[in-house]
């Protein structure tokens, strides 16, 4: 038999479903003022996309429609940069490559190379002493060198006595013009006597110099210097005061610990004779009879 209901009196599950139906309202009445401004925010703002879906190339979005942020490449997936050089057949927009540039080649060194050494074979000289300076120039390109200039300046004070190979002669120098196969070396030779040089003349120095066509530019240059007495009683000055300076520096090195030594030695010393005479002092008042 089927359960029969008794008018005026509901079923005991319509009530539950009323009080749960009559629970809801209320909860949402008392929500609706909380959630009214994030409705109406929903209600204007366009739907966006769902992430990593970026709308077609070529079409554009639907009126209403933002496009999504687009899934970021991966580092293997990202285009590889294309240059064109000279006549590339690389086209605007199309990305395709043009020719691969070689670095250009590096061009062999330009002009003469050359290398020169002057000397006389010593160091020092005097007043009267004949000296004879040696150059050698050469050529340590691949190709020849044509119309070379040579010119050495002649120091003061020396008198000119031979010279090889027929320079041209100016006063205080010497000038060749030749020309130098690639892996010659010519030597040429200047023989001259030394007269009366200024007092304040320390040394006696030539410079010789190689220079191509009629360019003054020297290509290379060599030099040679020998001392004169004034430069050795100079280099003598120099010597004793820079022995003076090492034995004042010396003496300084050696007497700063002395002066230290001695004078922590005088304070342990005073040190103790006042410790030494405090007690005595003391052992004198343990001594004094108490009064009776």
């Amino acid at each position: 038999m089927n359960p029969t209901s008794t008018p005026g009196r509901p079923h005991r599950g319509h009530a539950r479903t009323a009080a749960a139906a009559a629970a809801l309202t209320a909860l949402l009445t008392g929500l609706a003022p909380a959630l009214a401004p994030v409705m109406a925010a929903a209600a204007v703002s366009p739907q966006a996309p769902a992430a990593g879906h970026a709308p077609k190339p070529g079409r554009s979005p639907k009126p209403g429609h933002s496009p999504g942020p687009s899934a970021s490449p991966a580092p293997t997936q990202l285009p590889t940069p294309v240059i064109s050089v000279g006549h590339g057949h690389g086209h605007k927009g199309h990305g395709k490559a043009g020719r691969t540039a070689a670095a250009p080649p590096v061009p062999d060194a330009s002009g003469p190379q050359l290398s020169i050494a002057v000397t006389d074979g010593r160091s020092s000289v005097q007043e009267g002493d004949q000296l004879t300076y040696t150059v050698q120039l050469h050529n340590i390109g691949r190709h020849d060198v044509r119309r070379l200039r040579l010119v050495q300046t002649l120091p003061a004070g020396l008198r000119l006595i031979s010279a090889s190979r027929r320079p041209a002669t100016r006063p205080g120098s010497l000038t060749w013009r030749i020309s130098l196969p690639a892996g010659h070396t010519d030597t040429f030779r200047v023989t001259g006597r030394v007269g009366r040089t200024p007092g304040e003349l320390l040394r006696l120095a030539t410079v010789v110099c190689a220079s191509a066509g009629s360019s003054t530019r020297p290509i290379v240059c060599g030099a040679h210097s020998d001392e004169l007495p004034a430069g050795a009683v100079a280099a003598a000055q120099e010597g004793r005061a820079a022995a003076s300076a090492a034995s004042e520096r010396t003496r300084k090195e050696v007497l700063r610990p002395a002066a230290a030594g001695l004078a922590l030695l005088l304070i342990i010393s005073v040190t103790w004779l006042l410790i030494r005479r405090r007690r005595r002092i003391s052992r004198m008042g343990s001594e004094q009879p108490g009064p009776s």
